[in-house]
């Protein structure tokens, strides 16, 4: 119904889908990612820093702390923004330029 209203033609709803299923890509590692995982994410990914010390804080649902969580909402909120912004932007121009 909100695709009907704002005029967006997207017959096989391919958006929503999409959408829907990167977030979901986004945030399921906030809630399911291990301890194991994460620690081997670091050594490869950032290998100059101290491991020592450091806690894992893997997803909420095998009992960590929620930051991972968190930052996975904030990564998905800003890739959102980001998105949309351009998206707006693109579509004012072409609106503007009689495309």
């Amino acid at each position: 119904q909100l695709l009907l209203h704002l005029h967006i033609d997207d017959p096989l709803d391919i958006a929503s889908v999409h959408g829907t299923a990167g977030l979901w890509g986004v945030l399921v590692p906030g809630f399911l990612a291990s301890d194991e995982y994460l620690l081997a994410f670091r050594r490869v990914h950032l290998p100059d820093m101290d491991p020592e010390g450091m806690t894992p804080g893997g997803g909420v649902l095998l009992g960590n702390d929620g930051w991972l969580l968190c930052a996975q909402i904030l990564a998905a909120v800003v890739t959102l923004v980001w998105g949309g912004g351009i998206g707006v932007l693109t579509l004012l121009v072409l609106r503007r330029s009689n495309l």
